[in-house]
C-alpha cells in the first residue's frame, strides 16, 4: 500500500511541476508586450466641424491625424496640424 501513495505523490508532484514550467509568466502575455512594444502616444485630428482634438485612441477612419509619442519627460513638441 505504501508503494501505491508513493507513486500517487509522485505523479502529483510530477503534474505540478510541469504544469509551473509550462505556464506563461505574468508580463510576457502576448497583449503586454504589444503595449511594451509601442510606447504611449496621444492623437491629434480635427473633427468635422473643425473642432481639434487630442485623444488617446485614433480617430474614426478617414480623417488625418498626427500621433504625438510620449516620453515622460515633459519635452513632448508638436507640429501644427492643418
Amino acid at each position: 500500500m505504501r508503494i501505491g501513495w508513493a507513486i500517487l505523490a509522485g505523479l502529483v508532484l510530477g503534474g505540478g511541476l510541469a504544469w509551473w514550467l509550462g505556464r506563461t509568466p505574468p508580463g510576457k502575455t502576448p497583449d503586454a508586450q504589444t503595449r511594451q512594444a509601442q510606447p504611449p502616444a496621444l492623437y491629434r485630428w480635427r473633427d468635422e466641424t473643425g473642432t481639434l482634438q487630442v485623444t488617446q485612441t485614433p480617430p474614426p477612419k478617414g480623417l488625418p491625424y498626427q500621433r504625438v509619442p510620449l516620453d515622460g519627460a515633459g519635452g513632448d513638441r508638436v507640429t501644427p496640424l492643418h
